[in-house]
């Protein structure tokens, strides 16, 4: 099975959405089991966020940067940053006629 360009960009996307959490986890001096305790978020769904292999739902994205102390928007505007040039990746023409 081969990668396409949408599980890439997808990849790219969860493993740079795991990199802005772990930094604020860590900015606050906080483990993962602490960030669950806050959150009420399990601590290997956290882990596998951090690691890239799962995106957060909205609700969870909420509920983590409430534990954190910051808006939801904080993390996305960062998420955004690392992804490079401050704009999500383009959806292929196929990809967005699908959703209409």
């Amino acid at each position: 099975m081969g990668s396409t360009p949408a599980l890439l960009r997808n990849n790219l996307i969860s493993r740079r959405f795991g990199e802005v959490l772990r930094q604020q986890r860590l900015a606050r001096g906080w483990s993962q089991s602490v960030l669950s305790a806050k959150s009420k978020v399990d601590r290997t769904y956290i882990s596998q966020i951090e690691c890239g292999i799962h995106s957060p739902t909205i609700t969870v994205l909420c509920r983590l940067s409430r534990a954190l102390q910051v808006q939801p928007s904080v993390l996305v505007t960062r998420l955004e940053r690392r992804l490079g040039d401050g704009r999500m990746p383009a959806r292929s023409a196929r990809a967005t006629d699908r959703s209409a």
